[in-house]
């Protein structure tokens, strides 16, 4: 496992009059397999959605009474490009936020906290396991009184970045990170002013952990929202491809699977090679198709020169498959026993 990087921390400063919707950024360059974290702070306390291809709403944390709401938006980036994102709130108001763009990443979780006094406090947030995390601490502010942003950030915490509006009816908003291997993290405060506020604690990881992979003369490729190869002890691809595309697809907690001269394509919501004790492919080709589809819980699966193609709500292959297979099936369980 490894710590996921930040490639950029960038702050964005929105109009000084009151809206209903703000085009936060455009044309902002990424690459395959980058993961964007953007928190938008609002001056009051609306309901922020957006409708931009590919982001989602992690939540809001609202200010104390008036003002100071911060949410959270992420992406995961499936090809390399440009992003914009455009964010609609239910009542008008006015806006700031900051992009974080983000190597090595695949979740995101977080928790939130409010108040009004001096010095923002994001909450301890528990990520539920020991992992190389990327910490990320957010604040959000009320502005009434200029200058608004903090003056530094948790102590352990660097790249701060700020943004500000140039009135005393506006917003603020700061961030900082670090890197630390724990399942909890309580940053501590940013220094700063009494203003309302509101504050996040965040967590991000790569949720790809193997033992072992590898890829012989073929491919490897993973896309798509939460796609792991996850917690597989081995995995083997000799002169073949292996490609995963959905959210979340993967090879999960496989045992062995090797796959010879031949390819794997899982594409599906969720489809997987779930605890396999052994599947093996000899040039040959298994598809899976479905959600949730899955070779589930199989201790041998061995194909032979062979085909298995399936495609249906459910279809599970049992103990002893031995030679080619085709199945499709809906809301359905196909099982296919010793000897067959």
């Amino acid at each position: 496992m490894a710590f996921p990087s930040v490639l950029s921390s960038t702050g964005y400063q929105g109009p000084n009059t009151d809206a209903t919707s703000w085009t936060a950024f455009t044309g902002v360059t990424v690459s395959a397999g980058d993961f964007l974290v953007f928190g938008c702070a609002a001056d009051g306390n609306p309901t922020l959605s957006t409708a931009s291809v590919g982001w989602s709403l992690l939540g809001h944390s609202p200010g104390p009474t008036v003002g100071g709401l911060t949410a959270i938006f992420y992406k995961a980036v499936a090809a390399g490009g440009t992003e914009s994102l455009t964010i609609a709130s239910t009542v008008a108001e006015k806006f700031g936020g900051i992009l974080l763009r983000i190597a090595g990443a695949t979740a995101i979780g977080g928790s939130s906290a409010q108040g009004d006094s001096t010095n923002p406090d994001p909450p301890l947030h528990d990520a539920g396991t020991v992992r190389d995390h990327l910490w990320i601490a957010l604040c959000g502010r009320d502005v009434s009184s200029l200058p608004a942003v903090p003056s530094a950030p948790p102590a352990g915490y660097g790249g701060l970045t700020t943004v500000v509006q140039t009135n005393s009816t506006g917003v603020q908003i700061a961030s900082a990170y670090r890197a630390v291997a724990a399942q909890t993290e309580n940053p501590g405060a940013f220094t700063a002013v009494t203003e309302q506020w509101s504050s996040w604690t965040l967590a991000v990881w790569s949720a790809a952990i193997s033992t072992t992979i590898a890829v012989g003369g073929a491919s490897l490729g993973l896309a798509g929202q939460a796609v792991p190869t996850v917690k597989g002890r081995t995995i083997q691809i000799d002169a073949g491809g292996l490609t995963s595309t959905g959210s979340p697809t993967g090879v999960i907690r496989a045992r062995i699977v090797t796959i010879a001269a031949a390819a794997l394509a899982l594409t599906g919501k969720p489809t997987n090679l779930a605890r396999a004790y052994i599947v093996n492919v000899g040039a040959g080709l298994l598809s899976v198709v479905g959600s949730p589809l899955a070779i589930i819980r199989a201790r041998t699966v061995p194909i032979t020169a062979a085909t298995i193609v399936t495609l249906g709500r459910v279809v599970a292959f049992g103990i002893g498959v031995g030679a080619g297979l085709r199945a499709m099936a809906q809301r359905i369980r196909i099982r296919i026993g010793i000897g067959i």
